[in-house]
């Protein structure tokens, strides 16, 4: 039997592949995401925002440091490393590659309904990304 913490490692193994089919087919039609600054309803915009971290960060890695799951929730710290190669979409526009590599721990909160993600919510620390990309004072 697959549990969700598996579900979770298989995700996150199609985000480092790129495999947009499998992130796609992981989410669930009404699927929420919830991060700083972004609240996302429904596949498409689940997977546009996944997108948009391929592009800036095109060898980005996940590395899962721990999990607790219960019922049909996993809560996880994951560590997220990648090299800013790419345009990274902000509110403001366009951030330009600043060739910076980027380690960031994050906690990340996960609702599966069946076999697949209907909701998660990241919670990580935007100073210290931006720090890391050399747009904030370190």
């Amino acid at each position: 039997m697959t549990t969700n913490t598996q579900r979770l490692h298989a995700y996150l193994n199609a985000i480092d592949r790129h495999d947009r089919e499998s992130i796609l087919d992981t989410y669930t039609d009404d699927v929420e995401i919830r991060a700083p600054g972004t609240k996302l309803d429904g596949r498409a915009a689940a997977a546009a925002w996944i997108d948009v971290f391929l592009r800036a960060f095109p060898d980005l890695q996940h590395d899962i440091l721990a999990t607790v799951e219960e019922d049909n929730q996993v809560a996880a710290e994951i560590r997220f490393t990648g090299s800013h190669t790419g345009p990274l979409a902000s509110p403001g526009g366009d951030i330009a590659a600043t060739g910076k590599t980027v380690t960031l721990d994050y906690a990340d909160i996960l609702r599966f309904a069946g076999k697949q993600l209907q909701s998660e919510h990241v919670y990580f620390d935007q100073t210290a990304f931006l720090a890391q990309l050399g747009l904030l004072p370190a």
